[in-house]
């Protein structure tokens, strides 16, 4: 039975984002040659402080804290594994964590979206442009917004508060795990994608969204590294410093501000762990703080 790094990333890839099994499989192989470096051939010869040890290796090195975590997280993920294959691990000790400042990076205000808008529309050309713009439309990964089918895509009719009802479109992306979930796109979003639907994708071969346009049977997707490109150039345009994630909480953050409640918006973005929208995510100064309770009623005793 193969219980190697490469068989580990290989399993991962059927239950995680392909980025993370990389990375997972990337520790779990450098944690196997610190052990043979370190004299201990095979796992039942491994000490219960080895993952201590190889804590403080990779402090000494100058790792940062969410690398140390990640790394730690990754093999504790492999040595689980190992046992389910049936291979004798002895316990190790959890090693003391070093901690990291949680901060939240800022999301991308009305007047800077107005901007980001103008400059991928003179600047991206189709499907890019259009793949670009729908970023914070949708708070799709990248990966997730390049491998988008046309199957995806819903069109659904919803009823309103005030009794009037409203087209919208609706995405169900793949996410991480192979977990396809529900997400609303924001009216800009629907607009995009319609025009982008009806226009330069009209008549295009295969079943992608964003086919790859030098890709003339129209089987394969744009690329995760051209989205970075396209990103790049807008950004350097407009002199500034986001991502695709910066998008993606873009998004989250309106939800928030919209008056979603923090369930659903964990249910959009595809967070089985609340605390992960929260600490990560979402990003509120004191004014949103203050607002979201006194739009609600400031008031101790109501009359």
């Amino acid at each position: 039975m193969d219980v190697s790094p490469t068989a580990f990333k290989e399993y991962l890839v059927t239950v995680k984002a392909a980025g993370t099994a990389r990375k997972y499989g990337f520790w779990a192989a450098h944690f196997l040659q610190t052990l043979q470096e370190n004299g201990f051939e095979t796992f039942q010869d491994m000490p219960p402080g080895m993952l201590t040890q190889y804590v403080t290796m990779l402090r000494n090195d100058g790792k940062a804290p969410a690398t140390v975590q990640n790394a730690v997280y990754a093999i504790k993920k492999y040595l689980k594994w190992l046992k389910e294959q049936g291979v004798e691990v002895p316990d190790v000790v959890s090693p003391d964590l070093p901690r990291i400042e949680q901060t939240v990076k800022e999301a991308l205000s009305s007047d800077d979206l107005l901007r980001y808008f103008r400059a991928c529309d003179n600047l991206l050309d189709e499907p890019m442009r259009s793949a670009v713009m729908l970023l914070p439309c949708s708070g799709l990964r990248g990966e997730e917004m390049c491998q988008l089918r046309l199957m995806d895509i819903r069109r659904e009719r919803v009823q309103l508060k005030d009794g009037s009802t409203k087209s919208t479109l609706v995405l169900r992306p793949w996410g991480k795990g192979d977990k396809q979930r529900v997400v609303p796109l924001l009216d800009e979003g629907t607009e995009i994608l319609t025009g982008y639907l009806a226009g330069w994708r009209r008549g295009r071969k295969g079943g992608h969204v964003f086919p790859n346009p030098i890709n003339r049977k129209g089987d394969r997707h744009v690329t995760t590294r051209a989205m970075r490109a396209s990103i790049q150039k807008v950004r350097e345009h407009l002199g500034q410093e986001w991502t695709a994630h910066t998008m993606r909480r873009t998004y989250l953050t309106i939800l928030w501000k919209k008056g979603v409640d923090i369930g659903t918006i964990a249910k959009v973005a595809g967070h089985a762990n609340v605390q992960t929208l929260i600490k990560h995510y979402l990003s509120l100064d004191s004014g949103d703080l203050v607002a979201a309770v006194h739009n609600r009623g400031g008031a101790l005793v109501e009359d």
